[in-house]
């Protein structure tokens, strides 16, 4: 999994150099963000994407890392798997509200788009990468905070009912 996906998007980084496209978007995981102890190799390939994403966006060319969080129906986490992360508070993504939801952040990041649109003449955010994922905070920080504090957590509150959650629009 390392070699490939870390030679894979250099040649493909390398390959655009010339071609100036208008996407170049990495599947990466949220392994990359919070870690992972049984797939430290596969954690690391995907934080090398983040890391292509923002060297990328700091030469001005398009990039954009998703982190995704598991997919329901097939692909690395079996249904083992699935209720294993349910129970800490991370669920799966159906595949088609996981497209959506990356239709919509392509619409709105112009990290990713040099076509100018109404969205993106709003926006001056240059963010390499993104998250999306099903997590549910108020289960995963406090098992995540058991033996102290994450760097990481420690940046997010938790959303105490819905509204308030509307107050700081979709959670991806």
């Amino acid at each position: 999994v390392m070699k490939g996906k870390i030679q894979g998007a250099w040649n493909l980084h390398q390959l655009c150099a010339d071609l100036n496209p208008n996407y170049f978007i990495c599947y990466s995981s949220i392994a990359s963000v919070w870690g992972s102890r049984e797939l430290t190799h596969y954690a690391a390939a995907n934080r090398f994407l983040d890391a292509l994403c923002a060297y990328r966006i700091q030469k001005g060319q398009p990039a954009l890392a998703v982190n995704w969080g598991p997919w329901n129906g097939g692909g690395m986490a079996d249904d083992d798997m699935l209720r294993t992360l349910a129970n800490q508070g991370v669920y799966g993504i159906d595949p088609a509200v996981a497209l959506d939801q990356l239709a919509s952040v392509m619409g709105e990041s112009p990290a990713i788009n040099r076509e100018p649109s109404a969205n993106i003449a709003k926006s001056d955010s240059q963010l390499p990468q993104i998250v999306i994922c099903d997590i549910d905070w108020q289960i995963l920080k406090p098992l995540a905070e058991v033996l102290g504090k994450q760097p990481f957590l420690s940046q997010l509150g938790v959303v105490q009912n819905k509204s308030e959650a509307e107050t700081f629009g979709p959670q991806y």
